[in-house]
């Protein structure tokens, strides 16, 4: 399988925004961006403080279940910024005692409330406020980080029921947003991305009942996702694919 990044795609960046940029795949599309000649500017959010590693980096500290914090960060922005790729790392699978409910009777307001704030509202906030923000003159992409298992035709084991509402929800938000958004800019991009299951904090817990060749690294996870980006036209905007350019199904 192939792990090098097309340098073509990336060579056409010049202002790009990551949101999570402090979690595993954030960090790695940072890492990529900083060190790719042809980006001049680099915007980075997150919840946590990141240390500055690059001069074309402008790091924001927001939190994404406020609204506020979000407009504050935007506002802080220089007016003309416009964005050739925005990416949001953004979501969660697991939080202290809060798991995916195997069974309907462990649903409950309190879990739901959890996830579809930090895998559903979160994200929309983002894009509400971002999406105007890409660049009008030339394609741009506003990519958001999906799951699999949030398809609902592809839904064969059942359970985890937040989770994989909070995730379909997501699908369907990315998609009316890009109906919205073609009506302004006709090459603008809007997708959702399933990076695959990766290596980090958030696969963790679940890695003993997974097959170990199917867990792949940050980096190419990446690698991958930034590969597929670059295929994509706006004829494609509202839809979801896997980290590999598959396609797939709501």
């Amino acid at each position: 399988m192939n792990y090098t990044i097309d340098s073509n795609y990336l060579n056409n960046l010049k202002h790009v925004a990551v949101f999570g940029a402090s979690g595993a795949i954030g960090a790695q599309f940072l890492s990529v961006f900083e060190s790719t000649n042809s980006i001049q500017q680099v915007y980075a959010f997150s919840r946590q403080h990141l240390a500055k590693k690059n001069n074309k980096t402008t790091h924001f500290t927001i939190d994404y279940s406020n609204e506020g914090s979000i407009i504050a960060a935007k506002e802080a922005m220089p007016s003309d910024v416009q964005f050739d790729c925005i990416i949001i790392c953004t979501g969660v699978l697991h939080s202290g005692d809060i798991m995916p409910e195997k069974s309907i009777k462990e649903f409950n307001t309190e879990h739901a409330q959890f996830y579809f704030l930090n895998n559903t509202i979160g994200p929309s906030l983002v894009m509400k406020h971002f999406w105007p923000l890409l660049n009008k003159k030339s394609p741009s992409i506003l990519a958001t980080l999906c799951a699999r298992i949030g398809s609902i035709e592809d839904n064969r084991l059942g359970g985890w029921y937040s989770y994989r509402a909070s995730k379909a929800a997501l699908a369907m938000m990315v998609k009316s947003i890009s109906i919205e958004c073609a009506r302004l800019n006709k090459q603008a991009i809007c997708v959702a991305l399933h990076p695959g299951t990766v290596d980090s904090a958030l696969s963790q817990p679940f890695h003993k009942h997974i097959k170990k060749d199917t867990i792949i690294s940050p980096e190419q996870s990446v690698t991958q996702l930034i590969n597929t980006m670059g295929t994509l036209s706006a004829k494609q905007s509202g839809l979801q694919f896997a980290y590999d350019g598959s396609r797939i199904p709501f």
